[in-house]
């Protein structure tokens, strides 16, 4: 007894089933095609949209530092010369600066100018730290202006320091 193919359609079984999945595929793709191009619609991302809330957001957050009258303060200290640390065998240098901290508030201000000589003291610390050539590239003064802030505000209760500012700065 011999078994006959099976026919379907006047094809056999096993060309039928890949005719069929080549007609399954193709519906597939056509319904994707479909729906990208008639059906879907992409999100539209306006640009200076975007801009003016990231703008709003951060005027936001800066106002959520400033007072409640919206001014700025700043107190200048006097200004500085530090021994800047040397390298073996190499020559002596020093720094003349003078720093300005911005606070958000009078009670800020109150408070600097009553921990006054300790705020000096870590700023010369810090400083003092740092050697020559460190303070000669302008990458080095953000990091310092960023530590002296943080240790500032570490000192500080009532307010924050935002920022702090170099003048009259000058490294030999």
């Amino acid at each position: 007894m011999r078994l006959r193919p099976t026919i379907i359609m006047g094809h056999s079984l096993p060309v039928f089933l890949l005719i069929l999945l080549n007609v399954f595929a193709t519906t597939g793709v056509l319904g994707y095609v479909y729906y990208m191009k008639k059906v879907y619609k992409s999100p539209t991302v306006k640009e200076l949209e975007e801009r003016k809330k990231i703008q709003a957001m951060a005027k936001a957050e800066r106002n959520a530092f400033l007072a409640a009258d919206g001014r700025v303060r700043i107190l200048r200290l006097p200004e500085m010369n530090v021994n800047l640390r040397t390298q073996v065998g190499g020559k002596n240098h020093y720094a003349s600066f003078a720093v300005a901290l911005e606070c958000n508030n009078k009670a800020c201000i109150a408070e600097l100018k009553f921990f006054r000589a300790k705020i000096e003291d870590k700023i010369q610390s810090l400083v003092g730290t740092r050697s020559f050539n460190e303070l000669s590239m302008g990458q080095a003064i953000y990091r310092l202006k960023h530590d002296i802030t943080q240790k500032v505000n570490g000192i500080i209760r009532e307010g924050t320091v935002n920022d702090t500012f170099f003048y009259n700065y000058l490294v030999q």
